[in-house]
């Protein structure tokens, strides 16, 4: 019962059930797996030292490497993640000395974790030991490259940055790697004035700080005043997905914002997708269906062949006929 309950994400339930039958079979045979559970039930329910006393008690009951690897990560990422504590995360990740691919992920959350705390070259010293460490392994060795690719870029030393991508896009990545790779070769190869890639950059680094603010800043301005289509389209990616309500731009500074794009370089590429994403904020509006259905039946006017049109036609229906199966997220 408690298994299917945290699939369907029921955390609270979930906890109540596993704690009351770890108290009842402190040694059943899947008490290890059980109290994976329960940290995931306490750090999904926002209690981050719980989830971390649990995973630490598991580290005294076992001695398999795999499973050792796997509580330092976990514990790592909470520190990280969910207690904004680089330097305490930086410690569980060094702790990791599993075999293969848990080792490699350490590595990667390391160089990471030395980004967020600027120390650069603590990253590309990091970086450089994983890649002599994983030099015969092939497929990790190019998740390693991809990851200094990306200390390139923050670096701004972006012709080795853009030569190491373009010998990583001839291999096979996972779905989301890959098009990461493909993204940050457009932006790239678009940047003919590489002061603007500089100031996208510098916002990314800080973004991957918890910067906020800073970033938001930088990416204001670049809407205000780039014209290169990619790195316009960019900036409004990271700031329509911006997570912290405290910084986050406000949806009518956005939208106003995007609208002035839209006027001001009527012969973009990308004009569609900044038109859709400049969209789907107003549709995201509370109270705000007539404003936003007029926005999608000009989108399909203007863009009728774009991508994102047939997505765009069922949710008009959907808000014609009052369905909210038809909502854009």
């Amino acid at each position: 019962m408690s298994e299917l309950l945290v699939k369907e994400e029921s955390w609270e339930l979930a906890l109540i059930l596993l704690l009351e039958h770890q108290e009842l079979h402190p040694q059943h045979e899947r008490a290890l797996e059980r109290s994976f559970m329960i940290a995931t039930c306490q750090r999904e329910t926002n209690r981050p030292r719980p989830a971390i006393v649990t995973l630490t008690d598991l580290l005294h009951h076992t001695d398999d490497r795999n499973q050792l690897s796997r509580l330092q990560l976990m514990i790592g990422d909470i520190q990280l993640n969910d207690l904004s504590d680089p330097g305490g995360a930086l410690e569980w990740y060094e702790q990791v000395d599993g075999p293969g691919t848990w080792l490699a992920t350490a590595y990667q959350k390391r160089v990471k974790t030395h980004l967020i705390l600027d120390q650069f070259d603590a990253a590309r010293e990091l970086n450089a030991s994983a890649l002599d460490h994983f030099r015969f392994d092939q497929r990790i060795k190019r998740q390693l490259d991809f990851q200094l690719a990306s200390l390139l870029y923050f670096s701004l030393d972006f012709d080795r940055c853009q030569a190491l991508l373009d010998s990583l896009a001839e291999h096979d990545f996972i779905g989301s790697t890959y098009n990461d790779i493909l993204r940050k070769m457009r932006l790239l190869s678009s940047a003919q004035d590489k002061s603007d890639l500089q100031q996208l950059a510098e916002a990314e680094l800080y973004l991957l700080q918890r910067k906020d603010d800073a970033a938001s800043e930088i990416l204001l301005q670049l809407l205000q005043n780039s014209d290169n289509g990619e790195i316009l389209l960019h900036a409004t990616t990271l700031l329509t997905e911006s997570t912290n309500p405290q910084t986050r731009v406000s949806t009518a500074e956005l939208t106003d914002l995007l609208s002035t794009v839209i006027l001001r370089l009527p012969d973009l590429i990308q004009l569609d997708e900044i038109s859709y994403q400049r969209d789907l904020l107003l549709d995201q509006k509370p109270h705000n269906s007539g404003e936003a259905t007029a926005g999608w039946e000009q989108f399909l006017l203007d863009y009728p062949r774009s991508p994102r049109a047939d997505r765009v036609r069922t949710r008009v229906r959907a808000m014609e006929t009052g369905d909210v199966e038809g909502d854009m997220n």
